[in-house]
């Protein structure tokens, strides 16, 4: 049976873990910028909220949410969905979508924004989210550290705002 929760920095190490094996890489394969525990760890703390499935033997799952203003109106971006490819098709990944706008609700954010690959756009507008301009603060914050940035960039930004927790 998989249970969900807010993850603590206990699971920091199993977090890392399930994100490099979707990690973007060079020759193109991946659909995940990278994390170190301690950004994790830093998201779990202060920053966001990192949500997680689990199973009886550990996390198959994990979304997340940090907060950074766009537009000085108060935003957060969905980030790190990941779930272990043996639990795929199993609607966790909506679940654990769904817990990140409950909490993004939870927090006062007006704009719930996801950057996905071509091939994860249906499963994010059957969650709500809506095609926007690709926000410059999301560049500038995370997106030159991924080694497609620039001319291989092939990710889609979207947006759920007003009444996150919708659909």
């Amino acid at each position: 049976m998989i249970s969900f929760r807010k993850a603590n920095q206990g699971d920091a190490r199993a977090i890392c873990s399930l994100i490099s094996s979707y990690q973007f890489n060079r020759d193109g394969t991946g659909s995940l910028i990278s994390m170190h525990e301690a950004g994790i760890v830093a998201v779990i703390g202060q920053s966001g909220v990192f949500v997680v499935a689990e199973n009886g033997e550990g996390i198959v799952g994990c979304c997340s949410i940090v907060e950074y203003p766009i537009n000085g109106e108060r935003s957060a971006e969905v980030r790190s969905l990941s779930v272990r490819k043996e639990f795929q098709l199993q609607g966790i990944g909506s679940k654990l979508v769904g817990l990140c706008k409950v909490e993004a609700e939870s927090m006062g954010i007006s704009a719930l924004y996801a950057l996905v690959q071509p091939e994860r756009l249906e499963f994010f507008t059957k969650q709500g989210f809506d095609h926007v301009y690709f926000p410059q603060e999301k560049i500038w914050r995370d997106c030159y550290r991924c080694p497609r940035y620039g001319n291989n960039c092939n990710e889609i930004p979207l947006v759920n705002i007003n009444g996150v927790n919708q659909k």
